[in-house]
C-alpha cells in the first residue's frame, strides 16, 4: 500500500510522478519488482482514484507476465459546488435547504456564536489542540472506549498534524474552521485546498452543543468559503454515511490493484483470493434465494387428520 494509506489516511493516493513522465516510472517500477522477484509474493497499490491512469499504465507494464486483479476500494462522496452560495442551496433537496437555512438562523441569532478560519503561523498548534479535544469529545460521546483508539489520539499524531498544518498554511492549502461560542471552540472542520476542490479531512464538536446541529452550519459555513475560494468540489471523507446523502448524490470510487508474483506463494495467494471472492458470491446468491423462498418457508404445513375412524 501507499504512504499515507493507515492512520493519516488520504482518500487518494498514486504515484508521485512529474507529468509527462508517468509511463517510464510505473515501467521502472515494475522492472524492479521484477529484478527483486524472490522478495515479494503480492504487491497491493491504491486506493487510487478510479480514473487514474496509473492503473492501466501498470496494467499495459506487466502485459500478462503476472496476474493482475482490480477491487473497488472506497467509494467517495463529493459535491460540486456552483458560481454563488444561493445556487448551491437551490441545488440541495428541499428539506436540506430547510434544515440548513433553519439551523444557520438559529446559529446565528444566538449572542456570543461566531465563525472564524485559522489564518496565522502562529495560532496553528494551538488550534490543531482544540481540534483534536473537540474531535475526542464527541469520539467518546458516540460511543468510543478504550477498546477503539480515536484517529486523533496519541502525542505522534498530533505533531504530524501540527507540521501538515503549519506547512499546509504556508501553502496557502490548509482551510481550518471553527464555530465558537464567546470566542471559545465548540466546532471545528479539517481540510485541505488544493487546485479548485476542497478535501475534508476530519472535525471534531462539542457535546455539549449537540442539538444546535453544528455539523450542518460548519458545512454550511465551509462550502460558502469554498464558492468564495472559487473552488470547484467538495469533498467528504470517503464512507457512505446517511449524512452526506443529504448533501450529494454525486461520487467517485477508488480502486485497489492487486500484482501477484508467479512464485508458488503468489499462485497460492491468487487461488485463496479467487477462493474467497467465490465465497462471497455464493453466500451473496444464497442470501437472495433465501429471501425470496421465506414466504413459502413461513407456511405452516396442513396438520394431519387426527380422526383415524
Amino acid at each position: 500500500m501507499y504512504i499515507g494509506s493507515d492512520k493519516a489516511a488520504s482518500d487518494f493516493l498514486d504515484f508521485i510522478i512529474h507529468p509527462g513522465s508517468e509511463d517510464i516510472v510505473v515501467k521502472l517500477i515494475y522492472e524492479y519488482l521484477k529484478k527483486h522477484g524472490d522478495k515479494w509474493d503480492l504487491t497491493e497499490v491504491g486506493p487510487v482514484d478510479e480514473s487514474s491512469s496509473s492503473i492501466g499504465w501498470l496494467k499495459e507494464s506487466v502485459n500478462g507476465q503476472h496476474r493482475v486483479v482490480t477491487l473497488k476500494a472506497h467509494v467517495c462522496p463529493y459535491l460540486k459546488l456552483t458560481e454563488d452560495y444561493e445556487k448551491l442551496l437551490q441545488s440541495l433537496s428541499l428539506n436540506m435547504r430547510q434544515s440548513l437555512k433553519r439551523r444557520t438562523k438559529s446559529f446565528e441569532s444566538k449572542e456570543g456564536m461566531s465563525f472564524s478560519i485559522v489564518n496565522t503561523r502562529e495560532k496553528v498548534e494551538e488550534n490543531i489542540d482544540r481540534l483534536f479535544s473537540l474531535h475526542n469529545d464527541r469520539f467518546k460521546s458516540k460511543g468510543g472506549d478504550g477498546d477503539i483508539e480515536s484517529s486523533f489520539s496519541g502525542a505522534d499524531i498530533k505533531r504530524f498534524h501540527y507540521d501538515v498544518a503549519s506547512c499546509f498554511l504556508e501553502k496557502q492549502w490548509l482551510k481550518l474552521y471553527f464555530l465558537n461560542y464567546e470566542n471559545e471552540p465548540i466546532a471545528s472542520l479539517y481540510a485541505f485546498k488544493y487546485k479548485d476542490k476542497l478535501y475534508y479531512y476530519q472535525s471534531g464538536f462539542s457535546s455539549a452543543w449537540e442539538k444546535f446541529s453544528l455539523g450542518t452550519v460548519l458545512f454550511g459555513y465551509a462550502m460558502r468559503d469554498s464558492i468564495d475560494e472559487r473552488l470547484k468540489e467538495f469533498h467528504f471523507l470517503r464512507g457512505e454515511e446517511k449524512y452526506k446523502r443529504r448533501w450529494t448524490k454525486d461520487y467517485r470510487e477508488t480502486r485497489n490493484l492487486l500484482l501477484f508474483n508467479s512464485s508458488f506463494s503468489g499462485e497460492v495467494l491468487y487461488l485463496l483470493m479467487r477462493g474467497e471472492r467465490s465465497l462471497r458470491s455464493a453466500l451473496r446468491k444464497g442470501r437472495g434465494m433465501i429471501a425470496e423462498l421465506k414466504p413459502y418457508l413461513r407456511r405452516t404445513p396442513a396438520r394431519p387428520n387426527a380422526d383415524n375412524g
